[in-house]
């Protein structure tokens, strides 16, 4: 997280009410959505448009899972009118190779996915233009040299080749992620080292210096990618490996301070120096781990309490006014908090565990059946999977859905809600031919 000067454009939005009610049972669904809208309140109430730096393409991630959310136009609106005020560029230049600077292409390519039509494709060419001077011209696999790149980068790559249902570039960035862990990733402690000059340091303790706002970026930033990478792609299988030992590692982390035993201290591995919880990681991590529980990465009888005491002690450190306290200033390194500091990346990232969260707290969901007719998949109401015929079909949700998922038969997120298109989930050309899935549909 590099310093930056922020800031604003005014642009007019409909005014969002912030929850005056309290939230007694903070895994209650209500609740849960109820928080969240308070912490995106904090900064949307007055319609500032964030820089589409780093900072703010993390926030703009929560602002978006708010909208999977809630359903609610304003925060779609809110981020369009973010992505219109940028021309739907990267950040500074249209060729930059920075991973700063092309965060801000997740949610250009979120906003696409929710109406991916050739009229809309203006949304995404920018994008378009970016990774092949970055894969094609540029071919400079070490650029990724700290760790919180790899939230920025890699899943604007990713979320890219599933808006244009096209793999092209997963490769591509599989290599670049792989050439940076190489270089940052301690397969001992199977933690990240921020950049290439904090490996030979020692915390004061004589313990390797991880920072851990970075390692939460890393799990944040894979957890983003696994979403969008094909299930039978050939690497996938080194992907989740590094996931659940990141986060066995992370979770033996956690609680090692006098206040909050579900946070993090800014320092991983000396929790004696900087001893002060902090949110801002604590919520990338929560996240993280509520999503690998969710899509069965993680098993949930070992990591549902450190997820459950991740989120009661961030929304304990929720202000009255939805500002999320504790978040570590600015920095590349562990830290002293300042109680009252908060940031938007670190707010993004407790939007992001919030709609988490909340898939958890619901559970299992109304199913319904679809079968194959004319290259599309027709529901009906009797049964639970469905045949997917074709590569480039579609499945039809029912009328009464809000929402819907499509699952292997393991258990495994195929394509989550965010594909919903109208009344329709696309499917991906990656997905295997004559072959059954489930369709769980949000009521």
């Amino acid at each position: 997280m590099k310093s930056i000067t922020l800031f604003f454009v005014v642009i007019s939005f409909p005014i969002i009410i912030a929850p005056a009610k309290a939230y007694p049972d903070e895994f209650a669904p209500d609740s849960i959505i109820g928080i969240t809208k308070r912490v995106a309140y904090y900064h949307m109430k007055s319609g500032p448009i964030y820089p589409n730096s780093w900072d703010g393409g993390a926030y703009m991630t929560g602002v978006m899972a708010m909208h999977r959310l809630t359903k609610d136009s304003t925060y779609l609106n809110f981020a369009r009118q973010w992505a219109i005020k940028f021309k739907w560029m990267p950040c500074v230049t249209l060729l930059t190779t920075s991973a700063d600077d092309i965060c801000c292409c997740q949610t250009y390519c979120e906003i696409y996915l929710l109406d991916p039509r050739p009229a809309n494709d203006s949304m995404i060419a920018n994008v378009k233009t970016n990774l092949e001077n970055l894969f094609y011209t540029v071919k400079q696999q070490g650029i990724w040299s700290w760790d919180d790149a790899l939230y920025m980068a890699p899943p604007a790559v990713s979320r890219y080749c599933r808006a244009i249902n096209n793999n092209e570039f997963i490769d591509s960035m599989a290599q670049y992620w792989w050439t940076t862990s190489a270089n940052l990733y301690d397969t001992n402690y199977h933690l990240w080292y921020r950049d290439g000059g904090f490996k030979t340091q020692k915390a004061a303790n004589g313990q390797p210096v991880f920072w851990s706002c970075g390692v939460a970026w890393v799990l944040g930033g894979m957890t983003r990618v696994l979403r969008d990478m094909p299930l039978d792609h050939p690497q996938r299988p080194k992907w989740e490996k590094q996931f659940r030992e990141m986060a066995a590692a992370i979770m033996a982390e956690q609680g090692f301070n006098s206040l909050y035993s579900g946070l993090w201290t800014t320092s991983m591995r000396d929790h004696t120096q900087f001893p002060d919880p902090e949110t801002s990681a604590s919520a990338f991590f929560c996240f993280g781990m509520a999503w690998g529980i969710n899509n069965h990465l993680l098993d949930s009888a070992q990591y549902i309490d450190c997820v459950k005491k991740a989120w009661r002690d961030l929304v304990a450190n929720v202000g009255t006014d939805g500002r999320l306290q504790r978040c570590e200033n600015v920095s590349d390194q562990p830290a002293s908090i300042d109680v009252n500091n908060s940031s938007v990346e670190g707010e993004g990232a407790f939007m992001q565990a919030g709609e988490q969260m909340w898939m958890m707290a619901t559970g299992a969901t109304a199913a319904a059946a679809v079968s194959p007719a004319n290259n599309k998949a027709l529901y009906n109401t009797v049964g639970s999977r469905i045949i997917i015929s074709a590569h480039d079909g579609a499945i039809t949700i029912p009328k009464d859905a809000s929402g819907a998922a499509l699952f292997d038969l393991s258990g495994k997120l195929v394509l989550d809600y965010t594909e919903l298109s109208g009344k329709t989930l696309r499917v991906p050309k990656n997905l295997s031919k004559n072959k059954a899935y489930v369709l769980k549909c949000i009521k």
